[in-house]
């Protein structure tokens, strides 16, 4: 006797202590007995999805009732057709392996048929639908979880063994990794790469995508507290900043010009944003990044200073007479009166002293070296006597110890005096007198004009 209509009272409850899903021993328990149109939802045994049809349409099927549609009709084509019955023992708790895809994919690229994937990049498993697989526009055929195609993109092709272990460990790669792929992948990875910094040598770890698009250093191992300054002290992005402004200010009433004067007009008619301006810099000088940048802008100054025309330039001054004496610079007159006294056994001191004065770290720069009686002698000529030209004299007598250096000489003007046949140069009649094949006067003193 078959009932009819309704389900019984054991399936209704079953249903309802399982979110209206319906087990198979249930079914199979009452598929004889019981006539329905109910709808029911059952969780295909193969492709373990799942699936909402009425008590009859299933109870109809010739072949595998506990299936979705399109896993019961791929499942019954099979049987009809009665080929590649290999694949009956294939289910969700025992899937096809990856290896066996290319043979099947004319006979199961539209179905559900349940596939294990051991993601060669992440190294986790998933059974995922045949279809899902086939259909991908990206490494259809490659074995890699649907979580990473989506990550990694065509990019998932190139990824060898030495790189996918730190992915499936979820772990920083070393900055060869990086080397070695930087060139190869193009996507915008969302990973990490640690390393031990060449400025500041800490250990840091920066974003792929950050350190792949630096323009300039992207094969550094640079932390990103340290890459501001490492590309400042660059010639190449010195001279393209000093092209941009020089570009920019040859154009009148420039966008660069009228924000210039637009925050000078704001800082004079507001003293707070001078404040909070002033207090910005200030909170930045004190932090890590600002020691690190005084650093690197300490480092750039010595550079610089090695060069002749950049200390000429720095130290030239409208009240000071200056200018070059054969190959030697001077920048007052007591400098040109000591070159001419010692030309032929002296040159300018490029040395930089360190010394602290009042609390702070110093540096100090002999004016120059001197040869007398054969022994090269530190000399600086000095215009009057303070405390800070001693602190000055005892560092340089602590640092010529270490070098071929024997003497250091503080000249001032009573000192200058006493040199025999010593001629002050210091009116323009005298500086006539001089050989002026060897002498380059750069600037006189305003009160000679």
């Amino acid at each position: 006797m078959k009932l009819k209509s309704n389900l019984t009272e054991e399936i209704k409850v079953f249903i309802k202590n399982n979110n209206g899903i319906i087990s198979h021993e249930l079914f199979l328990k009452y598929r004889d007995v019981l006539d329905s149109n109910k709808k029911i939802i059952i969780v295909c045994e193969n492709c373990n999805f799942e699936y909402t049809n009425t008590w009859n349409n299933i109870k109809k099927r010739k072949y595998k009732t506990w299936m979705c549609s399109d896993c019961a009709k791929a499942y019954s084509n099979r049987m009809r057709s009665g080929i590649s019955q290999d694949l009956l023992q294939y289910d969700i708790n025992n899937p096809l392996p990856f290896n066996l895809y290319s043979q099947y994919i004319n006979e199961l690229k539209n179905t559900k048929f349940p596939v294990k994937i051991n993601c060669k990049i992440c190294g986790n498993n998933y059974i995922i639908p045949f279809k899902n697989i086939y259909n991908r526009k990206l490494c259809a055929n490659q074995e890699c979880c649907h979580i990473c195609v989506k990550k990694y993109k065509d990019d998932v092709l190139l990824i060898e063994d030495d790189f996918s272990q730190y992915i499936k460990n979820n772990l920083p790669a070393p900055f060869e990794i990086y080397l070695k792929y930087r060139t190869i992948i193009n996507t915008n990875f969302d990973f990490n790469i640690q390393f031990n910094c060449e400025c500041c040598n800490k250990l840091s770890m920066v974003n792929w995508n950050k350190i792949s698009h630096r323009k300039y250093g992207s094969d550094k191992n640079i932390c990103n507290d340290c890459y501001l300054g490492y590309v400042g002290s660059l010639d190449e992005f010195i001279e393209n900043n000093r092209q941009g402004q020089l570009k920019n200010w040859s154009i009148d009433n420039t966008r660069a010009q009228r924000t210039i004067e637009s925050r000078k007009i704001s800082m004079l008619n507001d003293p707070e944003i001078a404040i909070r301006h002033k207090q910005s810099m200030n909170e930045f000088y004190n932090s890590e990044a600002g020691t690190i940048f005084k650093l690197q802008c300490s480092e750039r100054a010595k550079k610089n200073w090695e060069n002749p025309e950049f200390r000429e330039k720095c130290t030239s001054n409208t009240n000071h007479l200056s200018g070059k004496y054969g190959h030697i610079y001077f920048d007052s007159s007591w400098e040109l009166s000591l070159i001419v006294y010692y030309y032929g056994n002296i040159e300018r001191s490029h040395l930089s002293i360190k010394y602290e004065y009042e609390g702070k770290q110093k540096r100090y720069y002999p004016d120059f070296i001197v040869n007398i009686n054969g022994e090269k002698t530190l000399t600086e000529v000095k215009g009057w006597r303070c405390d800070e030209a001693e602190v000055k004299m005892a560092a340089a007598l602590e640092f010529i110890k270490n070098t071929d250096i024997k003497k250091y000489l503080l000249l001032y003007l009573r000192d200058l005096k006493k040199l025999s046949g010593f001629i002050f140069y210091n009116t323009e009649a005298k500086i006539q007198t001089l050989d002026q094949t060897l002498l380059i006067i750069k600037n006189y003193p305003s009160k000679w004009n």
